[in-house]
C-alpha cells in the first residue's frame, strides 16, 4: 500500500487519535482520582489504544466489552467498542455501536469520525464527507478533526491549507512538528493544479484482451494485460484486484519518460522491512484501448517475475464497470448504471444498486482492496477475505486459522511477496469456505502473516487465483459491489504449462 496516498494514512491513524481524544477530554483531573461516573476510565481507553496499536485486536475488544458491560449507556463505552469492532472487520457490529454512541452524545466529534470510516468502507462516499462535515462543525480547533477534513477538500490548495491549520493546531498543543504532514504538503505541492489519473477516452463498451502469465516455463503466476506508459511499447502488467497501485521497475520508468515525483514506501506479504518506492507521473498511460493522461505509477528497483513487467490494480479502470473472465482471456468495461437523480457533477457519491445488480455482493472497499465476508470452516462468525487475482495461491491469516486447526509446516513451499520470502511457509488442509452465497469444499490454504495487508480493517485471508478462476468477476467498485458468475475452470491454452 502506498504511504503516501493520504487516504490510507488517515483511515488508520483516526483510531489512535480517536481514542486519545476521548481519553483527553476525561483527563481534567489526574489519572489516580477516579472517572467521572458512568464512564469508562481513563487507563481502560489508553489500554485499548495501546492493543490496538500492538495489534491484539481480541485484547482490544475484551477490554472495551468491559467497559460496556459496566457502563451500557456510556458514549465513550460505546464508541470504544464500534472502533474496535470497525478494527476486527465487523463493520454492522460497529455501525450499531457508533449510532449508539451518537444517540447519547450527538456533539461527541469522534463519533461522527468514526462513522465516516464505516460510511467509507461501505461505499457511501457521500455521506462518508458529510460524517466529517458535522465534526468539522462542532469541533474545528480538534486536530485530528482537522486531519480528516483536509483529506475531503476538493482542491489541493485547500488541502494544504487545512494541512497547514493541523500543523498549527498540533503547535498549539506543544506537539512536535508530524514530520509526514509536512511531507504532504510538499507532495501535494508538487501537483499544484494537475488533473491525475484523468480519463481520455469516453465512458463506452471495450473490449481488453488479456493473457496469462507463467512464473516459469510450467507454472502459471497469474493473468495481464498490455499497457503503454509513456513513450514506450506495450508491456505486460499483472492484473492484481490485491493491489490500490500500479507498480513498475525503475528501469521501465526511466525507459518510458516517467517523472520522478517523490518517495514513499509499499508493505505486503515477505518477512523483510517495507519496500522503499517514488511515485513517478506518466503523462500518457493506455490500458488496451482506454486512455488515461498524468496517471501516478510506484516505481522500485525489482525482478519480474516470469514474463510481467509490474502489476497494475484496476481500480485505475474505477468509472467502468469490469467484467473479468479469466478462463476465456476476456476484459470488457462497461458504463456505470446512472444513478437516479444524480446531478453528474464531480464527486463522492453514494452507493447505488440498479436493478440489474441486485444479486451481485456487497462488498468492502479499504483502500482499493475488496473484501468479502467468508465463513471459514466451521467458525460461525464470518471474517473478511480480500479478492486478489494477483495471488498465485489462496492464503489465510496465520493467526486467525491456528485457532481453528493445526497447521502443517510447508518445507519445500516458498511464498515471495513484495517484502521478499516468507521465513517460514504453514498450511491448512481441508477447510470449506463460503461467501456471496457459494461454498468452496477441500481448500488448501497457505497460512501467513497479513498484518500489513488489511490497513485500519482485520484481513483474515486472500481469495486467489484457484478460486477466482471459477467465476467470471463483475467488479463495480463505485458502489462496492461484485457479481460471481459461476463456471467451470478451463485449462491454460499452452503446450507449456502443466
Amino acid at each position: 500500500m502506498r504511504s503516501l496516498r493520504f487516504a490510507v494514512i488517515v483511515l488508520d491513524l483516526l483510531i489512535c487519535f480517536q481514542i486519545a481524544s476521548s481519553a483527553q477530554t476525561q483527563t481534567a483531573a489526574p489519572p489516580e482520582q477516579p472517572p467521572a461516573a458512568g464512564s469508562p476510565s481513563v487507563l481502560r481507553a489508553i489500554k485499548v489504544q495501546t492493543l490496538l496499536r500492538q495489534g491484539d485486536l481480541d485484547g482490544a475488544y475484551d477490554e472495551a466489552d468491559a467497559a460496556v458491560k459496566a457502563f451500557p449507556d456510556s458514549a465513550a463505552a460505546n464508541l470504544l467498542m464500534g472502533q474496535v469492532q470497525f478494527r476486527r472487520g465487523d463493520i454492522a457490529q460497529a455501525n450499531e455501536s457508533i449510532q449508539k454512541t451518537i444517540k447519547l452524545q450527538p456533539d461527541n466529534p469522534q463519533a461522527w469520525l468514526a462513522l465516516s470510516q464505516i460510511a467509507q468502507v461501505v461505499s457511501l462516499h457521500k455521506k462518508a464527507v458529510a460524517c466529517i462535515e458535522k465534526a468539522h462543525d462542532l469541533a474545528p480547533e480538534n486536530s485530528d478533526v482537522m486531519l480528516a477534513w483536509a483529506n475531503t477538500r476538493p482542491t489541493r490548495a485547500e488541502q494544504i491549507a487545512a494541512f497547514q491549520q493541523f500543523l498549527q493546531l498540533e503547535k498549539k498543543q506543544n506537539r512536535p512538528e508530524s514530520a509526514w504532514v509536512v511531507k504532504r504538503i510538499e507532495d501535494l505541492k508538487s501537483l499544484g493544479d494537475l488533473q491525475t489519473n484523468a480519463l481520455v477516452s469516453p465512458i463506452a463498451h471495450y473490449e481488453v484482451p488479456i493473457d496469462y502469465i507463467l512464473r516459469d516455463s510450467t507454472h502459471l503466476q497469474g493473468w495481464g494485460v498490455k499497457v503503454a506508459i509513456g513513450t514506450c511499447k506495450p508491456v505486460k502488467l499483472m492484473i492484481d484486484t490485491g493491489s490500490p497501485v500500479i507498480l513498475i521497475a525503475h528501469s521501465l520508468a526511466e525507459k518510458c519518460g516517467v517523472k520522478k515525483l517523490y518517495p514513499g514506501f509499499i508493505a505486503g506479504l515477505g518477512s523483510k522491512p517495507a519496500v522503499g518506492v517514488y511515485t513517478g507521473l506518466a503523462e500518457h498511460f493506455q490500458v488496451g484501448p482506454v486512455e488515461f493522461k498524468n496517471v501516478l505509477i510506484d516505481v522500485e528497483e525489482r525482478t519480474p517475475v516470469g514474463d510481467e513487467a509490474g502489476l497494475i490494480g484496476p481500480s485505475l479502470l474505477a468509472s467502468f464497470l469490469l467484467n473479468l473472465n479469466l478462463n476465456d482471456y476476456k476484459l470488457s468495461l462497461d458504463p456505470l448504471p446512472a444513478i437516479p437523480g444524480d446531478d453528474g457533477k464531480p464527486g463522492p457519491k453514494d452507493r447505488y444498486i440498479a436493478p440489474d445488480m441486485a444479486s451481485y455482493a456487497k462488498v468492502f472497499e479499504v483502500q482499493s482492496h475488496l473484501m468479502i465476508p467468508t465463513r471459514v470452516g466451521n467458525d460461525t462468525k464470518p471474517v473478511l477475505f480480500a479478492l486478489d487475482t494477483g495471488s498465485a495461491n489462496n492464503l489465510i491469516a496465520k493467526e486467525y486459522v491456528a485457532k481453528l486447526e493445526k497447521l502443517n509446516e510447508e518445507r519445500n513451499y516458498r511464498i515471495k511477496g513484495i517484502q521478499g520470502e516468507a521465513a517460514k511457509v504453514f498450511s491448512a488442509d481441508d477447510l470449506t469456505l463460503q461467501f456471496a452465497g457459494f461454498r468452496q469444499m477441500n481448500q488448501r490454504l497457505i497460512a501467513q502473516n497479513m498484518a500489513n495487508l488489511g490497513g485500519e480493517v482485520q484481513l483474515s485471508g486472500l481469495l486467489g487465483l484457484p478460486i477466482l478462476r471459477w467465476f467470471t468477476l463483475h467488479i463495480d467498485y463505485r458502489d462496492g459491489l461484485v457479481g460471481f458468475e459461476y463456471h467451470e475452470p478451463k485449462g491454460v491454452d499452452s503446450g507449456r504449462l502443466h
